[in-house]
């Protein structure tokens, strides 16, 4: 859904003038279409090879690499729909929704918006917390699409983040219906999730629902069982960005501690770093559950706008872990000692524990870091086996 089909650029091929036809030697990742790009006569045909060059690196899996061929596409010819498009589509994916808006908007005024431009700008603008124009534009393929199960299972989604819990209900059930029809098990089961997650949406304690969710986060205690509810009536309830981050981050965590599900914790606080964008805590809570699931790139770039706000141990540590996982050693090293020198903390000795480690001469230093982080109070079992691979077994009785 999120690409452009093999038949889209063979239509964009096909469109072109011939002279530009001549021109097109793109078909292929190679030198063939480097020279080409080269020798094009004119910024349009650059800019048309360029954007061809990039879309077979995005099939190849090389997405920043066909990110850099977009952006010099869109500089050589910024009336290059395909281009624009197509960056837009990668910006989201990439988790640049500004970009992704603003080329979609660029893309809109060159060509009559359809139904594919409503879908991603729709996914830009969630993610940049415009909640009611990304379900505007929801509602607006569901108009073009009425029968389509995937246009009403994200609307149906977007109706949640406005209150709307009747129609999300009949949106999820009227996609389920059409998923049985066509026999779609994949979608009949989320259609289920969905509705298992609306349930616990509007589950709530009533006039104590917004005061429940607030109290959770100063006791700790995020188990409760209607708690997701409570913080879904704080959220609709509150007036700020500030204080709906507050809500979604407690409702983060208790679907995390309470429910286990890791996408809708994540989700929760990529949304309240939208609401709240200059409130560094937001970004680094949302930079560790990328690092936790293991999208170091994403996580290295939340913590870089945490410490653009704030200079912080948090934040400091956090991206450490981030580009030691993105073998940037040297700067990893570098963030996690400026993390100590602001505070000591477990996580910075747990990543200079894992540098030394590189290095089988360093073990020592190694045990030093791990046994620090020990001490300082984690008790993780990732640490655990740390400490067991350089001979510490019971961690308590090590001098």
């Amino acid at each position: 859904m999120r690409r452009l089909s093999y038949a889209c650029l063979l239509a964009v091929f096909i469109s072109m003038p011939a002279h530009a036809q001549q021109d097109n030697t793109c078909n292929a990742l190679g030198p063939v279409c480097d020279r080409a790009i080269e020798r094009a006569q004119d910024d349009q045909a650059r800019s048309r090879l360029l954007f061809q060059r990039g879309y077979l690196k995005v099939e190849a899996n090389r997405t920043l690499e066909a990110m850099a061929d977009l952006d010099l596409a869109v500089r050589f010819d910024p009336g290059n729909a395909s281009a624009l498009r197509e960056r837009a589509y990668i910006a989201n994916e990439l988790g640049d929704y500004e970009l992704a808006e603003r080329d979609l908007e660029d893309w809109a005024q060159l060509q009559p918006a359809n139904v594919e431009f409503y879908r991603e700008r729709a996914y830009a603008r969630f993610f940049l917390g415009k909640l009611d124009g990304a379900l505007a534009d929801r509602v607006k393929v569901v108009e073009l699409l009425p029968d389509d199960a995937p246009a009403l299972s994200a609307r149906g989604d977007d109706l949640m983040w406005a209150g709307k819990f009747e129609e999300a209900a009949r949106d999820f059930t009227r996609e389920r219906e059409l998923a049985e029809k066509a026999g779609d098990a994949n979608r009949v089961r989320l259609a289920h999730e969905q509705l298992s997650d609306l349930a616990l949406w509007s589950a709530n304690s009533g006039a104590n629902a917004a005061a429940n969710c607030k109290a959770a986060t100063k006791a700790g205690a995020f188990n409760g069982g209607k708690l997701i509810g409570d913080c879904t009536v704080a959220f609709l309830s509150s007036k700020t960005g500030a204080d709906k981050a507050e809500a979604l981050t407690t409702r983060s965590t208790a679907w995390l501690i309470g429910q286990q599900n890791e996408a809708n914790s994540t989700r929760d606080k990529q949304i309240a770093a939208a609401l709240d964008p200059q409130d560094p805590k937001w970004h680094s809570n949302l930079g560790y559950a990328y690092v936790q699931a293991r999208h170091s790139w994403a996580g290295e770039r939340e913590f870089d706008k945490a410490i653009a706000l704030e200079r912080s141990w948090y934040a400091l540590a956090g991206r450490a872990a981030a580009r030691l996982n993105l073998q940037k050693v040297g700067a990893a090293k570098e963030d996690a000692l400026a993390s100590l020198a602001i505070q000591p903390n477990e996580l910075a000795h747990v990543v200079l524990g894992d540098i030394a480690m590189l290095d089988p001469a360093d073990r020592t230093q190694a045990k030093t870091h791990w046994m620090t982080a020990y001490k300082l109070g984690n008790r993780g079992d990732g640490l655990m086996a740390r400490l067991e691979s350089v001979g510490v077994g019971d961690p308590a009785r090590e001098p």
